[in-house]
Order: C-alpha cells, then structure tokens, then sequence
C-alpha cells in the first residue's frame, strides 16, 4: 500500500523482559530506515511511549510513525524489501547496569514505477481532423502535447519524439511549460526552453507544442 511521497509507515516494537528482575527506562533506539540502502530524508515520529518499565515476564509495545520523502520513494520503488529499518532497545536493571536488546529488523517494499503519459492535439485554421482539404498549402499545423508524470517516481530529461507522416519538415516539439503542479509545489523544475523538461514530480505535467506547414504534397496524397 505504500506508494507516494507522504505516506506513512507504523513500526511497532515489542520488548519482552526475559530475565528475573524489573527493567526501568526501556526505551528504544531507531537511526531511521533506508531505501534500497540509501539513508532515509522522510522524518521519523518520535517513540510512544518514549519509555516504560517493564516488569519480570513483561512486554511493551512502542510505537512510531515514518512519513516517505519522494526521494526515498525514488530510491526504492519496487525493490523487493527496499525499505529496511533496524532498532534495538535498552533499559536500565535495579542495580544500575544497562541492559541492551538484540538488534531486530523489519521490512517492507514500495510499489509502483515510472509512468508517462501523452496526448497530442491538433488546431488550425479551418483544419477538420481527417479532412486535409480543409487545410490548404501553407496552412501552419499548431500541435500541442500534454505529457503526464502518471507515476510515482520523479523522471528526469523528459522530452518528446514526434514520427510525423506528412511530407514537409517533421515538427519538433519544444517550448515547453509546466501546466498542472499537483503536490509539492515547485518540485518540478526546469532551466532551459530546449524542447526537454528537466525535472518533472509524479502527479505534474507538461506541456510542448510545435508547427507544421502544409506541403502541396501532403494536399495531393490526403496526408
């Protein structure tokens, strides 16, 4: 179920009191999980309750929540146990002597994966889709491409390739511009008007367009 940047994962970590004496202050110590290896930037809650006393034959459950950065769903999207998170406890004996836990681990996987989608329209003037002879010698072909991030990992250079039919110069899209900034805003960037998106967050979108002038060519065979 975990898929996108903000949502949460609950750890829960019970600690028993295996030995003969009541252990004070059992807390637990948790550096955070990593993705597919990778330190996580989300956030970590803090531990309920932040410490207990733990009676002879006893046991504690501790609780926390970690809430995903897109950057650590990026690292780890579909790697099987991706998400790794090692914690141990610790507490205190009546004598003063600490007494430490086994380390233990959990894991769980991300799912999903990159997504894009396109849709393409056409305008000109007096142009009838499937009726070219609306659309005389000359007459310049406005095309607009609407490229969706449909996924839940960040795409990078992200750009469009146009197998244009008709007979004159193929156009070539560019110009491009961020149209729908869904969740984190400004998290989808680019530098440069180069017919290529930089940076594009899952949930955006982009938009490029390019022209076409009708050939004689294309009039003569219905192209």
């Amino acid at each position: 179920t975990l898929t996108d940047g903000g949502d949460t994962i609950t750890y829960s970590f019970q600690v028993d009191n295996t030995g003969n004496v009541d252990l004070t202050n059992v807390a637990i110590s948790d550096p955070g999980p990593t993705f597919d290896g990778s330190a996580g930037t989300g956030s970590l809650s803090a531990f309920s309750p932040a410490s207990a006393t733990i009676v002879v034959g006893g046991s504690q459950v501790f609780t926390a929540t970690y809430t995903l950065s897109q950057t650590d769903v990026d690292n780890s999207v579909g790697v099987a146990g991706g998400v790794a998170n090692t914690a141990s406890a610790d507490g205190d004996a009546p004598s003063g002597a600490s007494v430490t836990a086994p380390d233990d681990s959990a894991t769980t996987t991300i799912s999903g994966g990159p997504v894009l989608t396109i849709s393409k329209t056409a305008s000109a003037p007096g142009f009838v889709t499937g009726n070219v002879t609306e659309a005389p010698v000359g007459t310049v072909v406005t095309y607009t491409y609407v490229v969706a991030n449909a996924g839940n990992v960040t795409l990078d250079d992200v750009g469009v390739n146009d197998t244009h039919g008709g007979f004159g110069t193929a156009p070539v899209p560019d110009n491009e511009s961020l149209t729908t900034d869904n969740g984190t805003i400004g998290d989808s960037t680019d530098t440069t008007i180069d017919g290529v998106w930089e940076v594009l967050a899952p949930g955006d979108e982009i938009s490029l367009t390019a022209q076409y002038v009708v050939t004689q060519a294309d009039v003569d065979n219905l192209q």
